[in-house]
């Protein structure tokens, strides 16, 4: 999916978890703007779903929806840019795999091309 943004604003989306195990820890999930050469633009960081459901308690199967707002900042360059998503433990930040083959584990959600 790709968006062009003519005027600073924000990128709306919803992510979908699901268990795949009893979690028992809280995780934060990371959100990094990214641009053209791979260099971290804009982040945030935040609980899922506003830590409504905390990931402590999630079991095997549970499906979580997450909406989400990403402000972008108003003082970016033209350019494409690309949004990527990621969770890592929040009592200590170590980043939790993917089972994909990237080293950052993070996965690429959104194109994002930007035209002051």
């Amino acid at each position: 999916m790709t968006d062009v943004v003519e005027t600073a604003e924000t990128l709306t989306f919803t992510l979908t978890w699901k268990a795949m195990a009893d979690v028992g820890r809280n995780v934060t999930t990371l959100v990094h703007l990214l641009d053209e050469r791979g260099n971290l633009v804009a982040q945030s960081d935040f609980a899922p779903n506003n830590n409504r459901f905390p990931s402590q308690l999630w079991q095997r199967g549970d499906i979580i929806i997450d909406e989400r707002i990403q402000p972008i900042p108003a003082d970016l360059p033209s350019g494409t840019y690309s949004l990527h998503i990621g969770l890592y433990w929040s009592d200590n930040i170590t980043r939790l795999p993917l089972n994909l083959p990237t080293e950052t584990n993070t996965i690429p959600i959104h194109k994002l091309i930007i035209n002051y």
